[in-house]
């Protein structure tokens, strides 16, 4: 069908006016004709300039020989080059990104004559992409770093922990007191920490931290509360004067932090040759004591929770006794393994329910009683994890004793 007068007149104002560059080539590549925004795409004011020309007069040989395939395919296919990214280079030496498509031109009977071509420069839009894949490069290197880093911080923090325990007696092929733990961080590093001085042969003195939150803040905490802790050794015999020192130390750094921190901690004593504990309570959740087949709070209900440490200078942190039988064992856990849940305390523990936990793996010992309590606390709750670190420390007095 013939163009009408009104087709081209349609078709004249619309290669005016489009502002994405479009030409058409003869079977040599060479241009028939351009639009003004093709014009002003190849460097001429003028849209005739460029009839009888081609791409190598206007672009490096590179791009032209790249462009003259493209079109050669596209006659020889009979099929259209849709949107390609291209990058041309002008002599001058600007670079510019172009999304190209590529049509067969025919003529009346249906021959393929030449080729017709439409450009959109895209170059914000690339160089946006670029530095968007640049950032995401960097950012996933950065990823891997911190990955790695986290890793080493990992591996520190399980040295930071106990790696055996020490015999009461010294040497004891069979000590007098057996000790067991479970440490879960809720990440790759956590903000529980536990240590067992020893304080005589039959003495011995047993802390366990929970820095408030979790992660690398909570972490960096609880390394520098490892030295702390090391440095309070000539005062563990007495646990009102190992907690009023630990948080004279950690209240001196911890007020200088421009976010509140605090931790709570429980000091405990065991004198096996008086069968004696001694504890002092800074905020933390009460051990349990079991004997037989009981489980109760560690001192019976004593009241023996004061303020976590850190948080003012000169707390007091009253010692309490009681007994220590052989058999006994004693749990030190953080709270973590009781508030599962911000946003719902019904999931929580209270002491009844952990009481009654307690009560069904006391028959068990070391690890596997740890690991049972841990199965049942997930079972009860229905959870498969702990949103919070856990850290859970048994010490029992050897009934073989």
């Amino acid at each position: 069908m013939p163009i009408s007068p009104f087709d081209n007149q349609m078709l004249t104002a619309l290669m005016a006016n489009i502002p994405d560059p479009v030409y058409f080539k003869d079977l040599e590549g060479r241009f028939l004709s351009v639009n003004p925004a093709c014009a002003r795409h190849l460097g001429i004011g003028d849209p005739t300039l460029s009839v009888g020309k081609t791409d190598f007069d206007f672009f490096l040989k590179e791009h032209a020989e790249e462009a003259h395939q493209d079109e050669q395919w596209v006659l020889t296919t009979g099929q259209p080059l849709v949107a390609k990214l291209e990058k041309e280079t002008l002599p001058c030496g600007n670079v510019k990104w172009v999304s190209t498509t590529k049509i067969p031109l025919k003529d009346a009977s249906g021959k393929i004559i030449g080729t017709c071509g439409i450009s959109r420069d895209v170059t914000d839009e690339h160089e946006k992409n670029e530095k968007l894949r640049e950032y995401a490069e960097q950012l996933a290197e950065k990823q891997n770093q911190i990955e790695e880093e986290l890793s080493f911080a990992t591996e520190i923090q399980r040295t930071l922990l106990p790696q055996e325990y020490p015999a009461f007696p010294p040497g004891a092929a069979d000590s007098e007191l057996l000790f067991a733990h479970r440490y879960i961080p809720s990440g790759q590093v956590g903000g529980d920490f536990f240590s067992i001085i020893p304080i005589g042969e039959h003495k011995a003195g047993i802390v366990l931290c929970d820095v408030m939150g979790h992660g690398v803040h909570a972490a960096l905490i609880t390394a520098m509360q490892r030295i702390i802790v090391d440095e309070m050794t000539p005062k563990a015999h007495s646990p009102t004067l190992f907690l009023e020192g630990l948080n004279r130390r950690l209240h001196e750094i911890l007020r200088r932090l421009p976010t509140p921190i605090f931790i709570t901690a429980i000091y405990a004593t065991l004198d096996t040759a008086n069968r004696q504990i001694r504890f002092a309570n800074a905020g933390h959740p009460q051990p349990l004591h079991m004997r037989g087949n009981t489980v109760e709070l560690l001192g019976n209900h004593i009241p023996a929770t004061t303020l976590p440490l850190g948080m003012i200078e000169d707390p007091v942190y009253p010692t309490k006794e009681t007994l220590f039988n052989p058999g006994d064992k004693l749990l030190l856990f953080t709270d973590g393994l009781c508030d599962l849940d911000a946003d719902d305390e019904v999931n929580n523990l209270d002491n009844d329910t952990l009481l009654a936990l307690v009560q069904k793996c006391s028959s068990l010992h070391g690890e596997e009683f740890l690991n049972a309590l841990i199965d049942s606390v997930k079972i009860h709750t229905k959870q498969k994890s702990f949103p919070d670190d856990i850290c859970l420390l048994s010490a029992e007095f050897n009934a073989q004793n």
